[in-house]
């Protein structure tokens, strides 16, 4: 950072000995998960160029897991990744994802699947992966 300004000069630097940069994270990560450890992502790629939708897909699976948002968790794959320019494209995706499964849970409680004709079941199997229950 330059003296004068609040201008950030020069390249990132990625290690992490810097002490304000580690009182940053601590910040960071207090602020957004109420302690100062980061949400656990095994399970998750840590390879850039991820399929986005895939991996909003992992990503709300394993915040159910945690108990986390899943925002939140996106934004943790982020910072650890380093994908900055993919976060708000993967939030909209996990938004979309999020507003299908409320659709589709709203949905299924005003369908009667086991009364439904061969031609009404087969639609409803192709709409909802599951009418055949």
């Amino acid at each position: 950072m330059s003296a004068d300004s609040l201008t950030v000069d020069g390249e990132r630097v990625d290690d992490e000995s810097d002490q304000i940069e580690k009182e940053a994270n601590a910040f960071q990560a207090t602020l957004l998960y109420g302690e100062n450890k980061w949400p656990d992502l095994a399970g998750l790629p840590l390879e850039k160029g991820q399929d986005m939708l895939v991996l909003a897909r992992d990503i709300r699976v394993k915040s159910k897991q945690q108990r986390i948002d899943a925002g939140l968790l996106a934004h943790c794959w982020v910072a650890k990744t380093r994908e900055y320019r993919v976060e708000s494209y993967l939030l909209r995706v996990l938004d979309k994802l999020n507003a299908v499964h409320e659709i589709d849970a709203a949905m299924k409680d005003y369908i009667d699947f086991a009364g439904a004709s061969e031609t009404d079941a087969s639609l409803l199997r192709c709409v909802f992966d599951e009418a055949s229950d």
